[in-house]
């Protein structure tokens, strides 16, 4: 696939998430499965695909499946004022691990 029609395709699955409420740092999903904390400093950070996300107000959440060729793309979002608990996040068809306050969210793509 050319590069010129990869960015357009990206440029389309960045559009659907932002239409869907994803916020606006999204990254595609490459190696790894999104668990565990990445140390930077005097910070804890989520690792989240290509990006890391900020424990204290941002939680991972990676959207996989879909129609082939299906989807595994993985975004920082921020956490709603006052929650650090997935009973914040979760919604129909997405499961939620709180891996000591690094929260995660994995949803099924419609």
């Amino acid at each position: 696939m050319s590069l010129d029609r990869r960015s357009g395709n990206l440029a389309v699955l960045a559009a659907l998430l932002t239409a869907a409420g994803c916020g606006a740092r999204t990254y595609l999903g490459h190696g790894g499965d999104g668990g565990g904390a990445v140390e930077t400093g005097d910070a804890s950070w989520t690792p989240c695909g290509d990006a890391s996300c900020d424990p204290t107000a941002e939680y991972c959440k990676r959207v996989v499946g879909g129609p082939p060729p299906g989807v595994d793309v993985r975004s920082c979002q921020a956490l709603p004022p006052g929650c650090h608990a997935c009973d914040c996040v979760i919604a129909p068809g997405c499961t939620c691990i709180d891996d000591t306050g690094q929260i995660s969210l994995t949803c099924d793509a419609p």
